[in-house]
């Protein structure tokens, strides 16, 4: 008979205690400890009871949806369905929010209430689904794509993938740069003491282990990930690069056909191939001086908007004797995030012209150290917007030169998009592009 007032409750509790509501049996269960206190301890009961009640819990606001109620159980209650059930346990839900009364701790999360649904409900009037249906979709990662790619063009070009260890010894890729290394800690053995700062220690193993089996006609290939020391991370930066190296013949010797070596056009033709399947024309080659991994004289830079991605030559000498390669090896190594940013710029098609070419030759006799490549461009420039192909076909250095002096011969292509050339504007062009190349550089007129 005692009030809530008199027991100490608090507000809630209190209010419960009038309506004679004790759901969990906290009260008979304080009344029950009590008695056996006194009964076995020779404890005192004393009056009323005190509720330990500092600061106020406040109730908790679950998202409950009525569509993902349905998906997980498979059934089809609408809101006001859902609404009656979780009335039944003093949880008052409205638009979709439920609020979960202080006595249930354990509903925390939307599948929660959503077992408690299923549990009400009854199992047995949830509905069994012959089949369910599986989304087996997946979204490509555009890295990987393009990675894939890249993968794809190599194998077309006739090269075959390998795959490598990252872990190197630091006496092979110490010859490639002098850049610190990352070291691994505790290496199981001298040979993988460091990770790799390039792919192509890894792929003249190869080459050498194929050499020592009498396999020596290869064009491989590895593309993976490069460790590069920084001081701002213990794993340093590890960006993806692409590498490959040709050795040995062309094709295989036939009773009709001869035998020839691979050579640095062998590669450049490769490499010219693989990036123009990627760039189109958007790319330079530039002679480039790299000792660490190539020979000086036959070593070229690949620039894509003033920027160098990767080089391709002829592997130095010194570097295969490390691994014990006699035959000569060409290689290159190119930055995948240089490729991929500029495979990224828009490309544009420009409709073929259906009036016919016009094609002349012209030869200059130029210093050793000027480049074809510079000439081509100047000649490009200055044939616009008539000229649109420019091929070299003939270099000559001999006894009728000056030692110090080359002949480059290019082969010229006009046309327009609009109308039928007429020889005398192309003559008239022709030697226009002819003086702009003797003012420009220091060059004269091959007339042989």
């Amino acid at each position: 008979g005692a009030s809530s007032k008199k027991l100490g409750l608090s507000t809630e509790a209190s209010q419960r205690f009038e309506r004679g509501i004790d759901p969990n049996g906290v009260i008979r269960a304080i009344d029950r400890a009590a008695g056996l206190m006194a009964e076995l301890a020779a404890g005192t009961v004393l009056k009323g009871i005190v509720d330990k009640y500092p600061a106020e819990i406040s109730k908790s606001v679950v998202s409950v949806r009525p569509a993902r109620v349905n998906m997980l159980l498979g059934t089809g209650l609408s809101e006001s369905e859902i609404k009656a059930i979780l009335n039944r346990l003093e949880i008052n839900y409205e638009n979709q929010k439920a609020v979960i009364p202080t006595f249930r701790p354990d509903l925390e999360r939307e599948v929660d209430l959503i077992e408690e649904v299923a549990r009400l409900i009854t199992f047995d009037a949830i509905p069994v689904r012959e089949s369910t249906a599986v989304e087996y979709d997946q979204q490509v990662n555009p890295d990987d794509k393009f990675i894939d790619f890249i993968k794809s063009q190599l194998r077309e070009l006739g090269m075959t993938e390998v795959i490598t260890n990252s872990m190197v010894a630091y006496r092979e890729v110490s010859q490639f740069d002098k850049l610190p290394k990352i070291s691994i800690m505790n290496p199981i053995s001298d040979d993988m003491n460091v990770m790799r700062s390039s792919l192509l220690p890894g792929l003249l193993k190869v080459a050498a282990h194929n050499m020592n089996r009498s396999i020596t006609d290869m064009q491989l290939y590895e593309l993976g990930r490069v460790f590069i020391a920084d001081e701002k991370s213990d794993v340093g930066h590890q960006p993806y690069k692409v590498s490959g190296i040709l050795t040995g013949n062309r094709h295989r010797p036939s009773w009709d056909t001869k035998s020839l070596v691979v050579d640095f056009f062998d590669l450049k033709g490769l490499v010219e191939s693989f990036i123009d399947k990627i760039l189109l024309d958007n790319h330079d080659f530039i002679l480039y001086d790299n000792n660490d991994y190539f020979d000086s004289d036959q070593v070229v830079g690949l620039k894509i908007n003033d920027t160098i991605i990767g080089h391709f030559g002829k592997v130095s000498s010194t570097i295969c004797n490390e691994f014990d390669i006699s035959n000569p090896v060409f290689g290159f190594e190119i930055a995948i995030e240089g490729l991929k940013l500029a495979s990224m710029r828009r490309k544009l098609f420009r409709q073929f012209s259906k009036y016919p070419f016009i094609e002349k030759d012209v030869a200059f006799i130029v210093d050793k150290s000027v480049q074809a490549g510079d000439l081509e461009k100047s000649i490009y420039r200055s044939g616009k917007p008539l000229i649109t192909n420019v091929e070299l076909f003939d270099l000559y250095m001999g006894d009728r030169l000056d030692a110090d002096k080359k002949s480059i011969a290019f082969r010229m292509r006009f046309q327009s998009e609009a109308r039928t050339l007429q020889d005398k504007e192309v003559n008239e062009l022709f030697d226009k592009i002819n003086r702009h190349i003797m003012n420009n550089f220091p060059a004269t007129l091959r007339d042989e």
